[in-house]
């Protein structure tokens, strides 16, 4: 497996010199970028050698004149790109910032970039980049934030099992092929959503341009305490699957938004709850977690998964109790939950790493297929 990447942000004071190359860094790039399109080019070296004397004219170091045309080459590809689909307007930068990919380090309880400009990092920073195995690769600084990109080389762990993650809008619930199912509760994003989807409704100044603010403070509110309960349900998961050296399987969710847009029948409240549901963040947590450690991430077709029976492929039918399915062909009643988790993982035995394609063509000849109790994450009582 090769270097996986990834960044940690955290609000920062930029100190004076930081703030002179926050006004400066935007009009760097923007140069590159008037010079790029004029020649039509998009070429990280030939940017390089069309915009270096000009860059020279900037009293900065040399990682700051690397990184602007850089940056500008990143913008045209784009602008390109986007221009062969859609009429794209010319790329400019006008938000203040800058980036440094060359001379960026750690010393002490600060990050040093080039140019002498020191930035003091917090203990969740520090503990992130002191990581064993971690090289800090590059960072930028905004007027009220420092984002810092590094990476580690990965070794691919050869899994012993595979454990399968069924998606639901109240919880997230998994099962193994050790027979080990866990319900992780998720009902508080649905708490969090009709919590500041109240507070909104209250909002009655006929003012766009308020209620755009106020709409977008709530809205981030809103998104960085749903992020906390998610992170903890993911590093979770993670955790586990990691203990046993399992690989990760769940559905391939992308299409599910387009059930749910106006004129599609259901309700507004309904429709509200359902796109307020962020199935894509925890996805994309589990699979960016888990390739960290080195743990494989299959992807499978959602389609029946909750609908067929996971012993013989019967159609399930709801009966009168809330939360139970039973076969219409073998007569299994099952959590519909885990009924989903258990289809999961048959279909992620079949395509999944070390696994033949003719394993798990019926539930009852799944390794561990007798369901232990299930366990409810946040209930220790539980806990085995």
């Amino acid at each position: 497996m090769p270097f996986i990447y990834r960044s940690v942000i955290q609000r920062s004071d930029p100190t004076p010199k930081a703030r002179e190359l926050l006004a400066v860094f935007p009009s760097m790039v923007n140069d590159c970028l008037r010079a790029g399109l004029e020649k039509k080019m998009s070429d990280f070296p030939r940017i390089k050698e069309l915009c270096w004397p000009r860059m020279r004219e900037y009293r900065v170091h040399d990682s700051y004149r690397v990184s602007a045309m850089f940056d500008a080459a990143n913008l045209i590809k784009k602008f390109q790109t986007d221009s062969k689909r859609t009429r794209a307007g010319l790329p400019r930068v006008s938000n203040e910032y800058f980036s440094a990919s060359l001379g960026v380090y750690l010393e002490a309880k600060e990050l040093l970039l080039p140019g002498n400009i020191r930035t003091p990092l917090n203990g969740h920073t520090l503990a992130v980049l002191r990581a064993k195995g971690v090289e800090v690769v590059s960072a930028t600084m905004t007027q009220e934030t420092c984002s810092v990109i590094y990476r580690k080389f990965v070794q691919g762990v050869a899994p012993r099992g595979m454990v399968a993650v069924d998606l639901n809008l109240d919880n997230v619930t998994t099962f193994d092929t050790e027979g080990e199912s866990i319900v992780y509760d998720t009902s508080a994003l649905s708490q969090i959503h009709e919590a500041y989807r109240r507070v909104k409704s209250h909002f009655r100044r006929n003012d766009a341009r308020m209620k755009g603010t106020v709409w977008r403070k709530y809205a981030r509110l809103e998104h960085d305490r749903k992020l906390a309960v998610l992170h903890s349900v993911s590093s979770e998961i993670v955790k586990r699957a990691a203990a046993k050296k399992q690989a990760i399987v769940m559905e391939d969710l992308r299409w599910l938004r387009d059930m749910y847009r106006r004129r599609s029948g259901y309700s507004a409240y309904y429709l509200s709850k359902m796109n307020a549901w962020p199935f894509r963040q925890i996805l994309h947590q589990l699979a960016y977690k888990a390739e960290w450690l080195g743990l494989p991430v299959v992807t499978i077709d959602p389609d029946w998964t909750s609908e067929k029976c996971c012993e013989c492929d019967g159609l399930m039918e709801v009966p009168p109790v809330e939360g139970i399915v039973v076969c219409s062909v073998c007569g299994n009643a099952i959590d519909r939950h885990l009924n989903g988790a258990k289809n999961i993982l048959r279909r992620g035995l079949r395509s999944g790493p070390g696994w033949s394609a003719g394993e798990a063509v019926t539930g009852s000849n799944l390794p561990g297929w007798e369901t232990r109790a299930r366990v409810d994450a946040d209930n220790p009582a539980s806990q085995r």
